[in-house]
Protein backbone atom coordinates (compact mmCIF):
# COMPACT_ATOMS: atom_id res chain seq x y z
CA UNK A 1 0.00 0.00 0.00
CA UNK A 2 3.17 2.57 -0.82
CA UNK A 3 1.44 3.80 -3.87
CA UNK A 4 3.77 1.81 -5.88
CA UNK A 5 3.80 -1.55 -7.52
CA UNK A 6 2.14 -2.88 -11.56
CA UNK A 7 -1.11 -2.27 -10.16
CA UNK A 8 -3.07 -0.94 -7.08
CA UNK A 9 -4.95 -3.15 -4.75
CA UNK A 10 -8.23 -3.08 -6.50
CA UNK A 11 -6.30 -4.86 -9.17
CA UNK A 12 -5.97 -1.60 -11.63
CA UNK A 13 -2.79 -1.26 -13.66
CA UNK A 14 -0.39 1.71 -12.86
CA UNK A 15 1.52 3.06 -15.43
CA UNK A 16 4.59 1.00 -15.16
CA UNK A 17 2.61 -1.65 -17.09
CA UNK A 18 2.28 0.41 -20.41
CA UNK A 19 5.97 1.25 -20.34
CA UNK A 20 7.02 -2.30 -19.33
CA UNK A 21 4.51 -2.81 -22.56
CA UNK A 22 6.30 -0.18 -24.53
CA UNK A 23 9.63 -1.37 -23.78
CA UNK A 24 8.16 -4.91 -24.91
CA UNK A 25 6.95 -3.79 -28.51
CA UNK A 26 4.18 -4.97 -26.53
CA UNK A 27 1.89 -1.94 -26.55
CA UNK A 28 -0.64 -1.78 -29.35
CA UNK A 29 -1.60 1.66 -29.61
CA UNK A 30 0.24 4.79 -27.41
CA UNK A 31 -0.52 5.40 -23.50
CA UNK A 32 -1.67 8.70 -22.17
CA UNK A 33 -0.54 9.51 -18.72
CA UNK A 34 -1.68 12.20 -16.73
CA UNK A 35 -0.23 13.46 -13.10
CA UNK A 36 -2.78 14.14 -10.71
CA UNK A 37 -4.09 17.90 -12.28
CA UNK A 38 -5.40 18.45 -8.56
CA UNK A 39 -2.28 19.78 -7.17
CA UNK A 40 -0.54 22.55 -7.62
CA UNK A 41 2.72 21.95 -6.42
CA UNK A 42 5.26 19.42 -7.41
CA UNK A 43 5.19 15.94 -5.04
CA UNK A 44 7.72 14.21 -3.46
CA UNK A 45 8.65 10.94 -5.12
CA UNK A 46 10.66 8.46 -3.98
CA UNK A 47 13.48 5.99 -6.15
CA UNK A 48 11.19 3.35 -6.00
CA UNK A 49 8.05 5.39 -7.91
CA UNK A 50 8.63 5.96 -11.73
CA UNK A 51 5.43 8.04 -12.33
CA UNK A 52 2.44 8.82 -10.53
CA UNK A 53 0.58 9.23 -13.60
CA UNK A 54 -2.41 7.63 -15.16
CA UNK A 55 -5.21 7.58 -18.20
CA UNK A 56 -7.22 9.92 -16.96
CA UNK A 57 -8.41 13.35 -18.39
CA UNK A 58 -11.12 13.96 -16.17
CA UNK A 59 -10.45 16.83 -13.19
CA UNK A 60 -13.33 18.50 -12.65
CA UNK A 61 -12.79 22.29 -10.93
CA UNK A 62 -9.15 22.36 -11.66
CA UNK A 63 -9.10 24.40 -15.13
CA UNK A 64 -5.99 26.13 -15.64
CA UNK A 65 -4.53 23.94 -13.35
CA UNK A 66 -0.55 22.67 -14.45
CA UNK A 67 -0.62 19.07 -16.78
CA UNK A 68 1.98 17.16 -17.33
CA UNK A 69 1.60 14.42 -19.67
CA UNK A 70 3.59 11.13 -20.62
CA UNK A 71 3.43 9.39 -23.31
CA UNK A 72 4.50 6.00 -23.95
CA UNK A 73 5.00 4.20 -27.61
CA UNK A 74 6.79 2.42 -29.66
CA UNK A 75 6.98 5.10 -31.96
CA UNK A 76 9.84 7.59 -33.18
CA UNK A 77 8.24 10.79 -32.30
CA UNK A 78 4.54 11.78 -31.00
CA UNK A 79 2.21 14.96 -31.54
CA UNK A 80 -0.12 15.91 -28.88
CA UNK A 81 -3.50 17.32 -29.15
CA UNK A 82 -6.13 19.50 -26.67
CA UNK A 83 -9.99 19.73 -27.76
CA UNK A 84 -8.26 20.17 -31.55
CA UNK A 85 -5.36 22.10 -30.59
CA UNK A 86 -1.67 20.80 -31.41
CA UNK A 87 0.44 21.34 -28.42
CA UNK A 88 3.73 20.05 -30.27
CA UNK A 89 5.65 17.32 -31.43
CA UNK A 90 7.88 15.55 -29.44
CA UNK A 91 10.67 12.41 -29.70
CA UNK A 92 10.08 9.64 -27.84
CA UNK A 93 13.32 8.96 -25.99
CA UNK A 94 13.45 5.01 -24.21
CA UNK A 95 9.16 5.46 -25.71
CA UNK A 96 8.68 8.37 -23.14
CA UNK A 97 7.80 11.94 -24.40
CA UNK A 98 6.29 14.40 -21.65
CA UNK A 99 4.73 17.34 -22.51
CA UNK A 100 3.51 20.68 -20.12
CA UNK A 101 0.07 22.03 -20.74
CA UNK A 102 -2.46 23.77 -18.69
CA UNK A 103 -6.39 21.73 -18.10
CA UNK A 104 -8.78 22.60 -20.20
CA UNK A 105 -11.53 19.72 -20.04
CA UNK A 106 -12.46 18.44 -23.08
CA UNK A 107 -10.66 15.77 -25.39
CA UNK A 108 -6.84 15.22 -25.05
CA UNK A 109 -5.37 12.73 -27.83
CA UNK A 110 -1.61 11.67 -28.80
CA UNK A 111 -0.62 10.46 -32.46
CA UNK A 112 2.63 8.41 -32.68
CA UNK A 113 4.42 8.47 -35.93
CA UNK A 114 7.64 6.24 -37.49
CA UNK A 115 10.62 8.13 -38.90
CA UNK A 116 9.13 7.78 -42.45
CA UNK A 117 5.94 10.16 -40.76
CA UNK A 118 3.68 7.24 -41.00
CA UNK A 119 1.15 6.90 -38.06
CA UNK A 120 1.69 4.00 -36.25
CA UNK A 121 -1.30 4.54 -33.78
CA UNK A 122 -3.59 7.36 -31.46
CA UNK A 123 -4.97 7.50 -28.57
CA UNK A 124 -7.43 9.78 -26.53
CA UNK A 125 -8.86 10.60 -23.29
CA UNK A 126 -12.36 12.82 -22.41
CA UNK A 127 -13.44 14.35 -19.72
CA UNK A 128 -16.89 13.41 -17.73
CA UNK A 129 -19.15 15.63 -18.37
CA UNK A 130 -22.81 16.58 -16.80
CA UNK A 131 -24.02 15.43 -12.91
CA UNK A 132 -22.04 12.05 -11.43
CA UNK A 133 -24.03 9.17 -10.34
CA UNK A 134 -22.04 5.88 -9.54
CA UNK A 135 -21.62 3.15 -11.70
CA UNK A 136 -21.46 -0.76 -10.53
CA UNK A 137 -19.69 -3.55 -12.38
CA UNK A 138 -18.52 -7.22 -11.79
CA UNK A 139 -16.97 -9.72 -13.58
CA UNK A 140 -18.61 -12.28 -10.88
CA UNK A 141 -22.71 -11.79 -11.86
CA UNK A 142 -23.11 -16.02 -11.05
CA UNK A 143 -21.38 -17.12 -8.17
CA UNK A 144 -21.66 -20.80 -6.30
CA UNK A 145 -23.09 -21.51 -2.89
CA UNK A 146 -21.03 -19.11 -0.60
CA UNK A 147 -19.04 -18.12 -3.51
CA UNK A 148 -17.66 -14.39 -3.98
CA UNK A 149 -17.69 -11.44 -6.38
CA UNK A 150 -15.61 -8.61 -6.44
CA UNK A 151 -17.83 -5.50 -7.10
CA UNK A 152 -15.95 -2.32 -8.92
CA UNK A 153 -17.81 0.52 -7.88
CA UNK A 154 -16.84 3.84 -9.73
CA UNK A 155 -18.02 7.54 -9.68
CA UNK A 156 -18.55 8.39 -13.18
CA UNK A 157 -20.15 11.76 -15.52
CA UNK A 158 -23.19 11.36 -17.91
CA UNK A 159 -21.01 9.97 -20.28
CA UNK A 160 -19.36 7.10 -18.04
CA UNK A 161 -16.34 8.55 -17.88
CA UNK A 162 -14.57 8.19 -14.48
CA UNK A 163 -14.52 11.40 -12.35
CA UNK A 164 -10.69 11.69 -10.85
CA UNK A 165 -11.73 15.22 -8.26
CA UNK A 166 -15.02 14.73 -6.97
CA UNK A 167 -14.48 11.64 -4.31
CA UNK A 168 -17.05 11.00 -1.97
CA UNK A 169 -18.55 8.99 1.20
CA UNK A 170 -19.79 6.13 0.12
CA UNK A 171 -21.76 3.53 1.87
CA UNK A 172 -22.67 -0.17 0.86
CA UNK A 173 -25.60 -2.36 2.12
CA UNK A 174 -25.37 -6.10 0.84
CA UNK A 175 -28.69 -8.34 0.95
CA UNK A 176 -28.77 -11.63 1.13
CA UNK A 177 -24.76 -12.09 1.14
CA UNK A 178 -22.28 -10.75 3.37
CA UNK A 179 -19.57 -7.80 2.88
CA UNK A 180 -16.32 -9.19 3.53
CA UNK A 181 -14.60 -6.23 2.44
CA UNK A 182 -15.04 -2.91 1.09
CA UNK A 183 -12.81 -0.20 0.06
CA UNK A 184 -10.06 1.88 -2.26
CA UNK A 185 -6.98 1.87 -3.49
CA UNK A 186 -5.73 4.99 -1.19
CA UNK A 187 -2.38 4.57 0.69
CA UNK A 188 -2.96 6.95 3.19
CA UNK A 189 -6.10 6.52 4.88
CA UNK A 190 -7.64 5.69 8.34
CA UNK A 191 -10.90 4.38 6.87
CA UNK A 192 -11.51 1.00 7.88
CA UNK A 193 -11.87 -2.34 5.31
CA UNK A 194 -14.72 -3.62 7.50
CA UNK A 195 -17.03 -0.27 8.13
CA UNK A 196 -19.55 -0.64 5.44
CA UNK A 197 -18.76 2.90 3.84
CA UNK A 198 -15.48 4.41 2.38
CA UNK A 199 -14.46 7.44 0.56
CA UNK A 200 -13.86 6.68 -3.28
CA UNK A 201 -10.11 7.17 -4.37
CA UNK A 202 -9.89 9.34 -8.38
CA UNK A 203 -13.79 7.48 -8.75
CA UNK A 204 -13.10 4.66 -7.75
CA UNK A 205 -13.84 1.45 -4.78
CA UNK A 206 -14.33 -2.03 -4.72
CA UNK A 207 -16.66 -4.29 -2.62
CA UNK A 208 -16.15 -7.65 -1.71
CA UNK A 209 -19.60 -9.75 -1.20
CA UNK A 210 -19.93 -13.53 -0.56
CA UNK A 211 -23.50 -15.58 -1.00
CA UNK A 212 -24.96 -16.87 2.05
CA UNK A 213 -27.75 -18.14 0.36
CA UNK A 214 -29.30 -19.02 -2.83
CA UNK A 215 -31.24 -16.01 -3.56
CA UNK A 216 -29.50 -13.76 -5.62
CA UNK A 217 -26.86 -11.00 -3.58
CA UNK A 218 -28.47 -7.51 -3.84
CA UNK A 219 -26.06 -4.73 -3.18
CA UNK A 220 -26.50 -1.60 -3.07
CA UNK A 221 -24.10 1.57 -2.85
CA UNK A 222 -24.93 5.16 -1.97
CA UNK A 223 -22.80 8.65 -2.26
CA UNK A 224 -22.99 11.88 -0.42
CA UNK A 225 -24.72 13.78 -3.34
CA UNK A 226 -24.76 11.36 -6.05
CA UNK A 227 -27.79 9.01 -5.48
CA UNK A 228 -27.29 5.29 -5.03
CA UNK A 229 -26.83 2.27 -7.03
CA UNK A 230 -27.77 -1.70 -7.24
CA UNK A 231 -26.66 -4.69 -8.67
CA UNK A 232 -28.03 -8.17 -8.05
CA UNK A 233 -25.23 -11.60 -8.25
CA UNK A 234 -26.67 -14.61 -9.04
CA UNK A 235 -26.37 -17.57 -7.44
CA UNK A 236 -26.20 -20.89 -8.70
CA UNK A 237 -28.63 -23.35 -7.58
CA UNK A 238 -26.76 -26.18 -5.43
Amino acid sequence: LGDVGAFDILGNETAEVPLAQAAWHMLRRPYIGVRPVKYNYTPYKGVWRGTNCFASWSWRNCEGNKAVVEIYSTGDYCELYLNGKRLGRKKLRDYKATFNTKYESGKLSVKAFSKDGKCVGENMLESAVGDLKIRLDSDNMTIKPKGIAYIDISVVGENGIVECNADVLLRVKVDNGVLIGFGSANPRTEERFTAGEYSSYYGKAQAVVAATETSPVKVTVTGEGIGEQSIEIQVEKA
